[in-house]
C-alpha cells in the first residue's frame, strides 16, 4: 500500500514522457509535411511559369541540395541538376546515369519494374554514392526515373516524399511535352506530304509553311529514306500494339535526331514502314560523305538501341529548286529497291552509286539481269571454284584495261604467254571471245551485274 502512490507518479511521469516525444514527433512531421509542401508548391509554379525540364530540374536540385538527374525510359539523360557547380559537378558526373550504377546493373530487371521510390548505395573504391530513384508513371506506361544523389549520407523521409511529388511534376511536364511533339510531328508529316507530292500550288505557300515550322526548305537539300526491312517481324514482336508501334516508331525519330549535329538543319517524319528525312546539305564539308558518313551513324545507332531492326537509308538526290524535292525522295526509293535486289539491306545506298547500271534495275527485273549474268559468265565462275583457277579475276582486269594484254599482264604480274593462255581458256568455256567488241561489252556488262549484286568471287587475282 506504500508504494501505490509512487507507482501512480512513475505512471503519470511515464505518460507525460510519451506524450512530449508524440508532441516532438508530430512538430517534426509537421515540419516535414511543411517543407514537403513547400517543395510540392515550388516546382507546381515552375510549371504554371511555362519553365521547362532544364529549370525544373536545377530548381529541384537547389531545393534539395543534391545532384537532381532526370532519365527517360532507356536511361539516357534528359536533365541534370547540380546544386553547387563547383564541388558537387567534380565528384559525381562520373556516376550520374543510373545505368552506370553497379548496384542498378545488378539487379536491372528488378528496378525497373519498381512502381515506388526505391534507394540504391554503390561503393567505389574512394567515395560512396547515396541514390534515390522514383519512376515516372502515368497509367501503365513508364516514361522515365528521377534520381536524387549525394555522397555519404542516407536519404530523409522528406526526400522520399520530394521525389515523389518531383516525379508527378515532371510526369506533367513530360506528358505536355510529348502533346507538343506529336502537333509538331503531325504538321510536319502533312508539310512533307505536299512537299513531296508538289501538293502546293503556289512556291511561296509551301516556303512560308517551312518557316512556320521554324525550317528553310530554300537550302540545299537531299531526301533521305530509312527502310525497316523487316518492319512486319518488329510488329509482330510487339503484339500488333498500336501504343508500343507508336512508341517504337518515335524512338526511331528520336534516334535520328539525336545523330543530327545542327537540329534546325534537317526534319524528321515516319511513314508506314519507314521514316523520311529533309536534311540541309550546305553545312556538311563534303555533302555526300557528309550524309553517308550521318547515315551510318544512325544505322549503327539504331543497332544498338534495337538489334533486331534492320534498317536500310538510301540517300536521294541533290535538291535545289522545290521541284527537285520529288525527284529526290523518288531517287531515295529507287536506291532501296535496287538495295534488295542487289542483297544491301542494312547498308547506306544511293541512286548515284549504282551509275548507269541504275537504268537497267530500273528497266529490267533484278532476277532477269542475273539470269543474264550467270549465262554470260556463270560456266567460268564454276570452273573458277572447281579448280581454284583465277579466270574470272583474269577477265575483269583484261576489260578494265580496255583488252589490252601487255598492260593487263604487267598489273597481273604475269607472262604475255600466260595470260594469252588463260584468255584462250575463257574463250573455250564460254564460247565468246574477250577480245571481240560485242562479246567484251556483254562479258563486262555481265561482270558488272555480279559485282552490284556483291559477287565477291570476281575480285581480286593471284
Amino acid at each position: 500500500d506504500e508504494i501505490l502512490p509512487e507507482l501512480s507518479y512513475y505512471e503519470v511521469s511515464k505518460i507525460s514522457e510519451e506524450l512530449e516525444e508524440a508532441h516532438h514527433r508530430i512538430k517534426d512531421q509537421n515540419k516535414v509535411l511543411e517543407r514537403a509542401v513547400t517543395i510540392h508548391e515550388q516546382l507546381t509554379q515552375c510549371i504554371l511559369n511555362g519553365q521547362g525540364i532544364d529549370d525544373i530540374t536545377s530548381s529541384l536540385a537547389k531545393l534539395m541540395k543534391c545532384t537532381v538527374v532526370l532519365e527517360n525510359r532507356h536511361l539516357e539523360p534528359l536533365s541534370i541538376g547540380i546544386p553547387d557547380r563547383l564541388s558537387a559537378k567534380n565528384h559525381l558526373v562520373p556516376y550520374l546515369p543510373i545505368s552506370d550504377s553497379p548496384s542498378f546493373q545488378n539487379n536491372a530487371a528488378f528496378y525497373m519494374q519498381q512502381t515506388r521510390s526505391f534507394e540504391i548505395t554503390d561503393h567505389y573504391p574512394d567515395i560512396l554514392i547515396n541514390r534515390l530513384v522514383d519512376p515516372i508513371i502515368v497509367g501503365q506506361q513508364l516514361l522515365g526515373f528521377v534520381s536524387f544523389l549525394r555522397s555519404g549520407l542516407p536519404f530523409t523521409e522528406l526526400e522520399h516524399i520530394a521525389v515523389e511529388h518531383s516525379a508527378s511534376v515532371f510526369a506533367l511536364e513530360m506528358l505536355k511535352q510529348k502533346e507538343i511533339a506529336a502537333v509538331e510531328n503531325r504538321l510536319k508529316g502533312d508539310f512533307i506530304d505536299d512537299l513531296l507530292s508538289e501538293n502546293f500550288s503556289d512556291p511561296n505557300s509551301i516556303i512560308n509553311r517551312a518557316r512556320g515550322l521554324d525550317y528553310d526548305i530554300t537550302q540545299p537539300h537531299r531526301v533521305l529514306v530509312f527502310d525497316i526491312c523487316n518492319f512486319t517481324q518488329v510488329v509482330q514482336s510487339l503484339k500488333q500494339d498500336e501504343k508500343k508501334i507508336f512508341q517504337f516508331k518515335n524512338d526511331l525519330v528520336n534516334i535520328v535526331k539525336s545523330c543530327l549535329k545542327h537540329p534546325s538543319k534537317g526534319m524528321v517524319v515516319t511513314k508506314s514502314d519507314h521514316l523520311i528525312m529533309l536534311i540541309q546539305t550546305n553545312h556538311l564539308d563534303s555533302h555526300k560523305k557528309g550524309i553517308k558518313e550521318l547515315a551510318e551513324q544512325i544505322i549503327e545507332q539504331v543497332a544498338n538501341r534495337f538489334p533486331k531492326v534492320t534498317l536500310t537509308v538510301g540517300i536521294g538526290s541533290n535538291c535545289i529548286q522545290l521541284a527537285d524535292f520529288f525527284r529526290s525522295y523518288q531517287s531515295a526509293q529507287k536506291a532501296i529497291e535496287i538495295g534488295k535486289a542487289l542483297n544491301k539491306q542494312g547498308q547506306v545506298v544511293s541512286f548515284e552509286q549504282f551509275a548507269a547500271h541504275t537504268l537497267l534495275f530500273s528497266a529490267f527485273n533484278p532476277s532477269d539481269l542475273s539470269r543474264f549474268a550467270t549465262t554470260q559468265i556463270g560456266s567460268l565462275l564454276t570452273y573458277d571454284a572447281s579448280y581454284q583457277s583465277q579466270l574470272v579475276p583474269t577477265l575483269l582486269e583484261f576489260l578494265n584495261n580496255r583488252s589490252n594484254v601487255e598492260r593487263t599482264a604487267r598489273s597481273m604480274n604475269l607472262s604475255v604467254s600466260g595470260l594469252k593462255y588463260r584468255l584462250q581458256r575463257i574463250e573455250e568455256i564460254t564460247g565468246q571471245d574477250p577480245k571481240d567488241p560485242q562479246a567484251s561489252f556483254n562479258l563486262q556488262l555481265a561482270l558488272n551485274i555480279l559485282q552490284l549484286m556483291g559477287k565477291d568471287e570476281i575480285t581480286g587475282y593471284s
